[in-house]
């Protein structure tokens, strides 16, 4: 607190000598004025009215500069004020003091999430960017590659990932995953912990008095990287264990795929469904999502 005392007299130390800095050069400016008025009127005193207009006049605008000189000084004043509150504020901030560690660690945590949602932010900020000039023509290309394996290996990518779903679904979803799911309070504050990106980039809305999460309008990853036979094999990678039917048909010159799917999420630790529909041209195995008056709106 002794920098703060410190900082109070420095700073009430640069108001007082700024304030009658200005008052001394007002006193020299009217002193000066009327001098100057007197010598006028003594040179023309043939035309003495006229001598008497010209220094009321002088006095006049030389009254109106130092009544804004005083009024300028002022607002500097206020302005340094309030920075030099803002400055104090921000001291005392650092030595506050708490009531219990409970307190301080509340106090921290919300510090914390600030400063992870603004790294999370810039990050993601940066990828998204690149995603958007680079991730469709990356999709096709690998999701035509795929479809071009043999059955074998299709199977067993996919049988994998059947294993790997069974096998953390009884581990992590089990003893962890479950954990958050089931404590409405805990899921909603880990959610809001990355809320930004989670929304903004991957388009997953919590509603946390019905418990469900929902998809936004965004252009997010997702709809940016469309659809393919690769995505749903990967999934059960991603803790999906979905049932799913495809209708794909053409219109307009155009190739659609409408895309149903039903299961479980999370290895096991939430339910729920979607609906998609996709389009392309060239009749390879990567759609992009449709866009515009194309678009299913769906409501829960």
């Amino acid at each position: 607190m002794k920098r703060v005392g410190k900082k109070i007299a420095n700073t009430a130390k640069k108001v007082v000598k700024n304030v009658v800095n200005t008052v001394k050069n007002v006193a020299k400016t009217v002193v000066n004025t009327v001098k100057k008025a007197v010598g006028w009127v003594q040179n023309t005193a043939k035309n003495p009215k006229k001598a008497i207009q010209k220094a009321k006049n002088a006095v006049q605008n030389k009254y109106r500069q130092a009544q804004t000189s005083i009024s300028n000084t002022y607002h500097k004043v206020v302005s340094a004020g309030s920075r030099f509150i803002k400055s104090v504020n921000s001291e005392i901030e650092r030595y506050k003091t708490y009531s219990s560690f409970k307190a301080y660690a509340e106090d921290r945590t919300q510090e914390i999430r600030k400063k992870i949602q603004r790294e999370m932010c810039t990050s993601t900020d940066r990828a998204m960017d690149w995603w958007k000039d680079n991730g469709p023509s990356i999709l096709k290309v690998t999701a035509n590659k795929y479809d071009g394996l043999p059955r074998f290996g299709k199977d067993l990518f996919k049988g994998g990932g059947e294993k790997f779903n069974e096998y953390w679904s009884k581990t992590v979803g089990k003893n962890i995953i479950n954990r958050v799911t089931s404590n409405n309070k805990m899921e909603q504050e880990l959610y809001n912990m990355f809320k930004y990106p989670i929304s903004k980039y991957l388009a997953f809305e919590y509603n946390s008095d019905k418990d469900y999460y929902y998809t936004n309008d965004g252009r997010t990853i997702q709809k940016l990287s469309g659809f393919a036979d690769l995505f749903d094999d990967a999934g059960t990678y991603l803790g999906m264990d979905l049932d799913t039917r495809v209708i794909q048909y053409e219109y307009n010159n155009k190739n659609y795929r409408l895309q149903f799917w039903k299961g479980t999420y999370g290895f096991g630790n939430a339910y729920g469904g979607e609906i998609g529909l996709y389009e392309n041209t060239d009749g390879g195995n990567w759609y992009a999502s449709v866009d515009g008056k194309d678009e299913i709106h769906t409501s829960q």
